[in-house]
């Protein structure tokens, strides 16, 4: 990054769309394609950000990298993202579940 005097990197935060249910049964951690692991090795400060979504309606990310202890950068690249694009949005409420039964009480 210096040589090239470069204040942060960004990339995708995974190399592959959010595999199913039944598709990640395949993954593990340390098999999952994910470019997360540049920052996290490198203790460098890093934010994922959404970044829009797939044709199928899966979310797909950014992660901005900064030099070490510029976190500074980090916060600004990803709100300044956040601001331009709108691509946060709200998650659907969770569905409803079955309340549990009740307890009996013997007193």
């Amino acid at each position: 990054m210096a040589a090239n005097r470069l204040g942060a990197l960004v990339y995708p935060s995974v190399q592959v769309p959010a595999p199913t249910m039944d598709g990640r049964k395949q993954w593990t951690v340390l098999t999952f394609p994910t470019n997360t692991l540049i920052a996290s090795q490198t203790w460098m400060p890093a934010m994922s950000v959404p970044a829009g979504f797939t044709t199928s309606g899966l979310p797909v990310g950014l992660e901005f990298v900064a030099k070490p202890y510029d976190e500074p950068t980090v916060f600004r690249l990803g709100y300044a993202f956040e601001q331009a694009t709108h691509h946060r949005c709200r998650p659907s409420p969770r569905p409803s579940w079955p309340s549990p039964p009740r307890r009996r009480s013997h007193a």
